[in-house]
């Protein structure tokens, strides 16, 4: 099958395959990748856990991309996203500034 590969970090695969987590947040819109399967790659990250190995554990198709307008817009949706206030993958607007 003819599928592009996401990379997802190990904490949120599962989640979005669960369907906990709805939103994937990235710097970069979809684009034509829309509507599109996509494989789940579970990958460990910047501190994979002990053993850890990068595998495929599913397939996603995303229905669609929108941009958060401020940081309170972003936290104001957490519950769809999961990344929690604060933590290391809070968004960091010095990084990337909303448009």
């Amino acid at each position: 099958l003819d599928r592009r590969t996401l990379n997802v970090q190990h904490q949120w695969a599962r989640l979005l395959l669960q369907g906990a987590k709805t939103v994937k947040v990235r710097t970069f819109r979809l684009g034509r990748r829309q509507g599109e399967e996509h494989w789940i790659e579970e990958t460990g990250g910047n501190k994979p856990p002990p053993g850890f190995k990068n595998s495929v554990v599913g397939i996603i198709k995303f229905k669609g991309d929108f941009e958060y307008t401020s940081y309170a817009h972003i936290r104001s949706d957490e519950l769809r996203h999961q990344i929690p206030a604060a933590s290391a993958f809070d968004w960091d607007v010095a990084k990337t500034p909303f448009l």
